[in-house]
């Protein structure tokens, strides 16, 4: 699918001259020029996009959709290249903390520390239900709500049941409600005739 370039077993680290600040970009650049490679070669083996092939060599990552989808068209550059991924990442990871110290306007102090490393201050406004979990909230009440009405609505008498003479309430003995006779039958004498 990617031609014989990305099936290479050898994978090269991401060469950097002593003393040189060439970008992640500028490297890949390089090594597809050292290949004889264009930019239309490398669209057609890779899938890539013309904008996001320029945009790796240009080291513009905020033009492409996110860090997740460069980090992945990173991947597919390096390995068409013959470079290691690995160590095309790392490159970039150090490129992009760098970037973002120096645009935030933080110290360095020769310590690169990622800002998901750093204590964040807690707000009261963390503290607060989002509108998905306050919904999720209201739907079980009125869940919880509705079961105990129909429950409370069976569990009731029907009161056309109840008010015949002589019918009880189904659940309940004749015995209850009439004093033991069945309705509308005649008590018999001992003889066997009606009284």
């Amino acid at each position: 699918m990617y031609g014989p370039r990305l099936g290479a077993k050898h994978k090269t680290s991401l060469p950097q001259a002593v003393g040189s600040t060439d970008s992640v970009g500028i490297r890949l650049r390089r090594r597809r020029e050292q290949l004889g490679e264009s930019i239309d070669n490398v669209v057609r083996e890779t899938r890539l996009s013309k904008q996001t092939i320029e945009a790796i060599e240009a080291d513009q990552y905020e033009g492409i959709s996110s860090d997740f989808h460069t980090r992945g068209f990173l991947k597919i550059y390096a390995r068409y290249l013959e470079f290691d991924p690995v160590a095309v990442l790392e490159a970039y990871d150090r490129q992009t903390t760098v970037s973002r110290l120096i645009h935030s306007g933080e110290d360095d102090n020769s310590d690169i520390v990622p800002n998901y490393f750093r204590a964040q201050p807690v707000t009261s406004t963390s503290r607060g239900l989002s509108p998905a979990q306050t919904f999720l909230l209201v739907m079980t009440a009125l869940i919880i709500v509705g079961f105990m009405l129909s429950v409370n609505r069976s569990n009731e008498t029907r009161p056309d049941v109840a008010a015949r003479p002589g019918v009880s309430a189904p659940g309940t003995p004749a015995t209850a409600t009439n004093g033991g006779q069945v309705p509308g039958v005649a008590p018999r004498g001992g003889d066997g005739s009606r009284r």
